[in-house]
């Protein structure tokens, strides 16, 4: 079963399947977990965490004006006061990393108003953020071998926070979801599968708990994941922060929605829509609203029906909902709950909340993509006797409504990192992963810049300008070609190489054997988290071993032979399953022609009888290249070209 934002961002229809400075002091106390206290901690920190080893760890969250907050962890005691605002930090000495699970108190002065916080379970040990669109999305039910893999995923110190869908202009006041999970074979079937097989082998290798947090939309573009900082930092993207700035009149602050739950709350100025049906289908104006819409309606409870308990019932919902009697909460569905959308709803009233007389029903729904609201059929929606009579009341017909808050699409520049990723810019980390591409791969020159800057605007928002970034380089995907051609997706993998390799503590992990063409979400996850976790393992942990396959580094030219060297070549290079595939030479006109190709030790030799006097050379240039030269520990060779002697792209000393 798959994440309904998995498939329904990446296909763009709804199918069955689960700013500036300002911005990061605002995203920097977000989202307030939901607890029965005054004392409130954001999301991020709840049962079964991962903290970063080796380094301070903020705990932030909200009390009441002036109150002394202490946080107790690891043998560490931490105090804070309560601002005007309520907010209040403390941070957490760097601690080494332990798979001894440990719980952190969170406690108030006013002990009566604020009862004790535990948070259990806690381990200690390297947490990486991973992004990116569907391939990063893309869960361990949708692998290669998931049967197996799924049996076998029994790994009690690995643990995922999988972020769900929230484009937003501003940094969010709360997530209504959010909580870290423990890798076990009930929980893995929906754990993003790059970033399980990535923290699989990182865990097995250093021998300490990994966490991954996931923050991944379907087909969505770099220019979503951007930040202000990263934008602002090359003039090529100014035109990223006109059009957010453009975009941010339509989409205004939330509303303020204390008290719209309650029985007197005055909503005479609320507008009204007939239910059940979609509001985007309701003629009200609200074809292409996303985001939080409250509908509220009054009933008459008969006299017999006081003092018993009663069943609420309304059909599906889409998406998420939480539903209110007379003020009281009794029940709720959370947008990450699978099928979430096509689940119809019913909720305990208890006897104590039914009184005769006057009553009111309030629900707040949340949805993001296609249709929102309650859909089910009129003969779902009734309020009925729990003691099985046949005795109902219809709720299906008139409810006053009001929308809380409207949501940006997740096209627009920006809203997917101020929804997902800035308010964990905070939380100490270990680096990221980037897996994205394919939705840029029709203006790769413009690429360059984005992932430039994207890698920038991260680090400064994490305040850690060396934070590793490692990149998935886009796999092959589509028909093979006969002849060499030009290709959107062999441009776009060499500005993610380009890209990295100008930048310190950034790593490309090559793909281009792994992918299918038929099916731009390949299967085989495995190789792709391995590869990942190996670069990790070399370049971020400092373990000797072979982490890439053969990398070109430089070349000679000889009359019509061109002789290209080769480095990260292991036991030695082999062309795997014949001779050597995927070369192309041309002369000065750039007509590519393809090259017969040989290795010799390092070197791999490479002539055409159709150029005479070769002056460029590409090897894997295609969306799906023909391409198979590898290293003798099976890692294919990176794609690359030349021009004259210069190879790009080129490894800068030190890397």
């Amino acid at each position: 079963m798959q994440s309904k934002y998995y498939i329904r961002n990446s296909m763009k229809i709804k199918l069955p399947f689960p700013l500036f400075a300002s911005v990061l002091l605002v995203s920097f106390f977000l989202c307030p977990a939901t607890v029965q206290a005054d004392v409130k901690l954001p999301r991020m920190f709840s049962d079964n965490m991962v903290l970063q080893q080796g380094r301070e760890v903020p705990v932030w969250g909200w009390a009441g004006k002036g109150e002394k907050v202490t946080v107790r962890f690891a043998s560490q005691e931490k105090t804070a006061v309560a601002g005007d605002d309520g907010k209040w930090m403390v941070k957490l000495d760097a601690m080494k990393a332990t798979s001894e699970p440990q719980a952190m108190t969170v406690s108030s002065s006013d002990i009566t108003k604020s009862p004790n916080l535990q948070i259990k379970n806690i381990l200690v040990g390297e947490v990486w953020f991973c992004s990116g669109q569907s391939n990063m999305a893309s869960i361990l039910s949708s692998a290669q071998n998931a049967e197996q893999e799924i049996k076998d995923a029994a790994y009690p110190q690995i643990r995922l926070f999988h972020t769900t869908l929230q484009s937003r202009i501003r940094p969010p006041a709360d997530w209504d979801v959010g909580a870290w999970q423990v890798c076990t074979p009930e929980m893995a079937p929906e754990f993003p599968a790059v970033a399980y097989f990535f923290a699989r082998k990182l865990h097995q290798q250093l021998k300490v708990p990994v966490g991954v947090v996931v923050s991944a939309v379907g087909a969505t573009s770099a220019e979503c994941w951007m930040n202000h900082e990263g934008a602002a930092s090359d003039p090529e993207l100014r035109g990223l922060e006109d059009q957010f700035t453009s975009e941010s009149v339509n989409f205004p602050p939330a509303l303020d929605t204390k008290g719209w739950q309650a029985p007197d709350y005055a909503d005479a100025g609320w507008k009204t829509m007939t239910l059940p049906g979609a509001w985007e289908k309701s003629g009200q104006g609200m074809d292409k609203l996303d985001g939080a819409v409250w509908f509220r309606r009054e009933v008459t409870i008969p006299d017999t029906w006081a003092g018993k308990q009663l069943t609420l019932n309304f059909g599906p919902i889409d998406d998420g909902d939480n539903t209110y009697f007379n003020g009281q909460r009794i029940g709720g569905m959370n947008v990450d709950t699978p099928n979430v959308w096509k689940l119809p709803r019913q909720y305990t009233v208890p006897a104590t909340a039914v009184k005769a007389g006057r009553a009111v029903i309030a629900v707040r729904i949340t949805d993001q993509l296609g249709d929102g609201g309650i859909v089910g059929t009129p003969e779902q929606m009734n309020l009925v006797l729990a003691d099985a009579s046949a005795e109902k009341i219809s709720l299906a017909g008139d409810w006053k409504y009001a929308i809380e808050e409207s949501w940006p699409s997740q096209q627009i520049p920006m809203t997917l990192y101020m929804g997902m990723v800035s308010p964990w810019t905070q939380f100490p980390i270990a680096g990221f992963v980037w897996y994205q591409g394919e939705s840029n791969a029709s203006n790769p020159a413009r690429y360059h810049h984005l992932l430039r800057a994207l890698i920038s605007g991260w680090r400064t928002a994490w305040k850690r300008p060396d934070l590793p970034f490692l990149v998935v380089q886009l796999p092959n995907f589509n028909k093979e070609n006969p002849e060499p051609v030009e290709s959107g997706w062999a441009a776009l993998r060499e500005a993610q190489a380009v890209v990295t390799a100008g930048i310190p503590n950034a790593e490309v992990a090559v793909t281009i054997d792994i992918g299918e063409a038929d099916n731009i979400h390949p299967k085989n996850k495995q190789d792709v988290g391995l590869r990942l976790a190996l670069l990790a393992l070399a370049k971020v942990y400092h373990q000797q071993l072979i982490y890439s396959g053969p990398v070109c580094d430089g070349l000679k030219i000889e009359g019509s032979t061109m002789h290209l060297h080769f480095t990260q070549i292991g036991k030695g290079m082999i062309a795997k399953g014949g001779a050597l595939k995927g070369f192309a030479v041309a002369g000065a006109d750039h007509k590519f022609a393809w090259a017969d190709a040989s290795i010799d030790g390092d070197t791999v030799t490479v002539k055409s009888d159709k150029v005479a006097t070769p002056v460029a050379l590409r090897y894997a240039w295609a969306d799906n290249p023909a391409c198979n030269l590898t290293n003798s520990e099976g890692f294919p060779a990176a794609p690359f070209r030349t021009e004259g002697n210069v190879v790009v792209p080129g490894i800068p000393a030190g890397k």
